[in-house]
């Protein structure tokens, strides 16, 4: 069965499976539009509408899962996309096999690699297998969730799946094919799911022109089917008062003088108990707890001894540039007789700076330097004067056409690796740096910088910034990218610089949820928790973390400037996602308090690796209060507010109307 649409030919293909084979099923045409197959055991039938909707209706006297193929025919420069799961070949030739899903026909031996990779459908971020070509895309979606018309008391869930070299496709019912990928080199055995009498819906989306970023419109349609953004309980107030509680008498350790990752177990033990001090310069350490909490004192008024201990933090960082080199320790004091190698070393590091802490750190000291300067009139010249010595540093080693490295040696300023993402976080800060000293060294720095990233966010293959995923193609990499382009574009004025804060905010979408997907597992299942406007941080590591939320402000600068709605709503979704994630506690978690916030959660089959004490079941969260986390929500929400100059009110307004306040808005 072939169709053609926009200027595309495609090929239709179906395939009954059984537990046991794997059969192909043409269907006969009934009518314009209607197909129906029959065989002794099996019988569905096809709907597809004028606006390429369709419908599948399967009944079955035996269990089975039913595969709808698109065959896209006679295009070049192809490119698998099944956001959150498969970038391609995964980055397969930067990083290495047997981590994470590659689809491939390269190293067969590694079961990691396939030709042929199937998920749930609930593993996406919006529920559709994407091929992008040269002329553009299509792309093939279903309802991640059917009914089971055998049993009212349950549901189907649906599949979506890459096939090489030129076949997206979805199923009703699903299996995980070749494996069941739960987390970085655990290949688990398949899982599937098979029906007698159900429907699915979805339909077929094709885009012409704009290559691999023609995939951003797929998304934007389907966004608007099944967005449903998640609802707060509380006011914004309760919302800063409660984080602030927990950092300074929950996550604080006295003894290790540091913020902390913290875990309990469940049932049985449910008091949180530090496990590791947060001592890093960035990525999971220090700048990204204390500019969060220091902005939510500054908001609610308070200012006490928690203060000076935060204040302290960034004093101690401030005093601990490497003179050999330039840069940053990664560390700001000695931990297991390092001073660079954090929790990440032995992934893929070790002994050596790494761009993802060094430019982090130095981005958000710089953001502290100018919160307090603009909030206080107080100026830390030592925290200035470090930051930029770290970013003189790091400008001498980069390259012309603007990589600024991946790791770096510890004895001289020499790039050690260049590969990777994680550069751009000093992009990022030589922005800031231009913004806050009017240098014209930083803004040669962070153009350059910008114009040589901008091609990982073109090409949908920003991979290699966490330093414990092996390279692979991630979600928060781009973190820095957005905010790179909007300092840039508010500086400069330059609209080539809103353009890649567009494309930057599209790539972030395809890793935020646009859905309310069914947790397998408690505690979330069965619950009022939404995974709509959650984002995934990468195809190695499967689950929903709050990083996305921290750039709320961003997003809403895009839609000032463009004055397109879509960025608006999802910058909503994200803050909340995030504020209605932090009310499940601790009702719905089984620990913490309001403000206490884990890295993982879980909407589908992935990293589902916790496991509750009592009973072995898998959990559908961590038992943790990692401390970068809830502060990433915090951010956010910080972050809008103090851009709204909504500061000394009461803040007592519900959290929607925040949006309505600072856009005029009748409704999100």
């Amino acid at each position: 069965m072939e169709i053609a649409i926009n200027g595309f030919s495609l090929e239709l293909g179906f395939y009954i499976r059984t537990k046991n084979e794997e059969y192909s099923a043409v269907p006969t045409k009934i009518s314009p539009g209607f197909y129906e197959y029959k065989n002794k055991k099996t019988n569905f039938k096809f709907h597809l509408y004028d606006d390429y909707r369709y419908s599948l209706d399967l009944i079955s006297d035996i269990p089975v899962s039913l595969k709808f193929a698109l065959r896209l025919k006679d295009e070049e420069e192809l490119y698998h996309l099944i956001p959150c799961n498969i970038h391609g070949d995964n980055n397969l030739t930067n990083a290495k096999p047997g981590f994470f899903p590659n689809l491939t026909f390269d190293y067969p031996e590694s079961n990691s690699t396939s030709p042929e990779w199937e998920f749930r459908a609930d593993r996406a971020s919006h529920p559709v297998s994407i091929i992008t070509c040269k002329n553009g895309a299509i792309g093939i979606s279903i309802n991640p969730y059917s009914d089971n018309s055998s049993d009212k008391n349950t549901f189907i869930r649906n599949g979506v799946f890459s096939s090489l070299p030129d076949t997206a496709g979805v199923s009703l019912g699903y299996k995980n094919f070749p494996y069941t990928f739960t987390f970085k080199e655990m290949m688990t055995v398949q899982t599937a799911h098979y029906a007698q009498n159900a429907q699915a819906t979805g339909r077929i989306i094709a885009v012409k022109g704009k290559g691999r970023l023609a995939s951003s419109e797929i998304i934007r349609k389907l966004y608007y089917e099944s967005r449903k953004c998640p609802s707060p309980l509380h006011n914004a107030k309760t919302y800063l008062e409660g984080f602030l509680d927990s950092y300074e008498n929950i996550n604080w350790s006295e003894e290790l003088k540091a913020f902390t990752n913290e875990e309990c177990s469940l049932p049985d033990s449910p008091e949180l108990k530090p496990w590791r001090p947060l001592i890093a310069t960035g990525w999971t350490g220090i700048g990204v707890l204390a500019y969060p909490l220091l902005s939510a004192q500054h908001l609610t008024g308070q200012k006490n001894e928690f203060t000076e201990k935060i204040l302290g933090l960034f004093d101690e960082m401030s005093d601990r540039i490497n003179p050999a080199t330039g840069l940053f320790y990664d560390l700001i004091r000695t931990w297991n007789g390092s001073d660079v190698n954090g929790w990440w070393a032995g992934y893929m590091v070790k002994d050596c700076h790494c761009a993802y802490t060094n430019g982090n750190g130095t981005y958000y000291l710089l953001k502290t330097y100018e919160l307090l300067k603009k909030t206080t009139g107080e100026e830390k010249t030592k925290w200035l004067e470090s930051a930029l010595t770290a970013l003189d540093a790091v400008i001498s080693m980069q390259r012309d056409d603007g990589c600024f490295g991946y790791t770096f040696s510890l004895e001289k300023p020499e790039v050690l690796d260049s590969d990777g993402f994680a550069g751009c976080w000093f992009g990022a800060a030589c922005a800031l740096a231009y913004k806050l000293t009017g240098k014209d060294t930083y803004l040669t720095g962070a153009k350059k910088g910008a114009e040589y990233y901008y091609e990982y966010v073109k090409n949908l293959d920003c991979w290699g910034s966490p330093m414990d995923t092996w390279k692979s193609i991630d979600q928060e990499g781009n973190l820095a990218f957005i905010r790179t382009a909007v300092i840039l574009h508010s500086t400069t004025n330059d609209t080539k610089y809103l353009q890649m804060a567009v494309h930057s905010a599209e790539y972030e979408y395809l890793w935020r949820y646009s859905f309310k997907a069914r947790p397998e597992f408690r505690p979330l299942k069965d619950s009022n928790w939404n995974s709509c406007g959650g984002s995934v941080t990468s195809v190695s590591n499967p689950h929903i973390h709050p990083m996305g939320v921290n750039i709320t402000s961003e997003l809403i600068y895009v839609y000032k400037n463009t004055g397109d709605k879509y960025h608006l709503n999802r910058a909503a979704d994200g803050l909340c996602w995030g504020l209605a994630t932090a009310d499940m506690y601790p009702a719905t978690t089984g620990y913490g308090q309001l403000g206490v916030i884990t890295e993982r959660y879980c909407p589908s089959d992935g990293l589902t690796i916790e496991k509750y004490t009592d009973t072995g079941e898998p959990s559908s969260i961590w038992f943790t209060f990692n401390g970068w986390a809830g502060v990433s929500i915090l951010e956010g929400l910080t972050e809008t507010l103090l851009e709204a100059g909504l500061y000394n009110n009461d803040m007592t307004f519900d959290i929607t109307e925040i949006f309505k306040d600072i856009l005029m808005e009748d409704k999100i």
